[in-house]
């Protein structure tokens, strides 16, 4: 059976019977002045922590529409530039071989001289 949580009156009542105990078991001793005086100094001279820099966040969906964007017209741009070249290279193979065609033999396989 699982223990039930405590409410804060019984909390409360248990800290006392703590506070009770310790009183009881040991005996209340004052700081010396010097030592008081010395840990103020070494609290105050600790560095003072820096607080923490909130960055706007982006939502996913709008980092997901602009990596889309950005990976979209990078595939574009590569194949305009992988089409122009091979589009150049193919139609100089073309007129090069109109330039090197050479007429076709008779079909009776002798020349007409």
């Amino acid at each position: 059976m699982a223990k039930a949580i405590p409410s804060k009156r019984d909390k409360e009542a248990m800290l006392g019977e703590l506070e009770n105990l310790l009183a009881s078991t040991y005996e209340l001793v004052s700081p010396r002045p010097a030592y008081v005086k010395d840990l103020n100094r070494r609290l105050s001279n600790y560095p003072t922590p820096i607080p923490e820099i909130s960055v706007p966040r982006i939502p996913r969906e709008a980092l997901g529409i602009i990596v889309g964007v950005i990976g979209g017209t990078a595939l574009i741009i590569l194949g305009i530039r992988i089409m122009v070249p091979l589009i150049a290279s193919l139609t100089a193979l073309y007129g090069m071989r109109r330039d090197l065609q050479v007429e076709k033999p008779s079909s009776t396989g002798f020349s007409d001289n």
